[in-house]
């Protein structure tokens, strides 16, 4: 009897002990947990980026993460820390691995630059039509304009008018239209007007059919082969026809000289 006694209380003892250090253990899970968040074995002391080739470079996105000296990869966590980059004007996208106890592995996905839109500033647009930036000082600006647009239009008609001048682009680069292009003109009333990059005459296209204008734009300009500078504007709106605006001659010999290597004949569907 006794024996069993003692028995019990020493069971119950031990529950007490349990007990008491249970309840020790969740009154200092706090400070304890903080303790370890703020101890230097988990400072980020080294950051991996991958994909910062163009208009970003890595201690471009160091700075704009923010980190500090004293920030640990608690405090950086991968959703933090992809939320700040993708907030980046230049960031399409971000993944973010931790590795413990202090190494940020970080890789992004740059926003592409197409053309540079002409706004309340200078904008790079990317393949989706999208604005961003402004441009910075060391910024590439070896890309076709595009001008003409509302700075207060809705995002939405923005970004329409933007998608459609990009593929404006991309068909002006294919056989037989115009090239390359050195910008796009957009015009609420007239329609578009594109600039190639040589020769730089103007060409008003409107609204709609433009693989059939660029194309009649392009034998326009080869029927003036060898004389382009004398072109002040070629008007590709009316039905298979072309309407070619010449500048003045200069006076004297050299006038004479130009209108001697204007085309003899009028091509098909043009008109000087």
């Amino acid at each position: 009897m006794i024996a069993q006694l003692a028995r019990w209380r020493w069971i119950g003892l031990a529950a007490c002990a349990l007990l008491g250090l249970s309840v020790a253990g969740w009154t200092m899970r706090e400070p304890v947990a903080q303790a370890l968040r703020a101890h230097p074995y988990f400072v980020v002391n080294r950051v991996v980026i991958h994909g910062a080739e163009h208009g970003l470079t890595p201690d471009d996105l160091r700075s704009w993460i923010g980190l500090t000296d004293a920030t640990t990869v608690w405090e950086a966590s991968p959703g933090r820390v992809r939320e700040r980059l993708e907030a980046h004007p230049y960031v399409a996208g971000a993944t973010v691995r931790r590795q413990f106890p202090g190494t940020l592995e970080i890789v992004v996905r740059e926003r592409r630059p197409l053309a540079i839109a002409v706004l309340d500033d200078l904008y790079y647009v990317d393949r989706g039509g999208v604005t961003f930036g402004p441009l910075r000082p060391a910024d590439d600006r070896d890309l076709p304009l595009i001008t003409g647009l509302d700075p207060h239009a809705t995002d939405g008609t923005r970004n329409w008018m933007l998608r459609r001048a990009l593929r404006l682009m991309r068909r002006s680069a294919d056989a037989p239209a115009l090239g390359r292009l050195s910008e796009i003109h957009i015009d609420p009333a007239s329609g578009v007007v594109v600039f190639p990059v040589t020769p730089r005459v103007p060409v008003l296209l409107g609204w709609g059919s433009w693989p059939a204008k660029l194309a009649r734009a392009r034998r326009a300009l080869d029927a003036w082969h060898g004389a382009g500078e004398r072109l002040a504007r070629l008007d590709t709106r009316f039905h298979n026809q072309v309407v070619a605006t010449l500048r003045p001659p200069p006076a004297g010999p050299a006038g004479a000289a130009a209108a001697d290597t204007a085309p003899k004949r009028r091509g098909r569907g043009l008109r000087a």
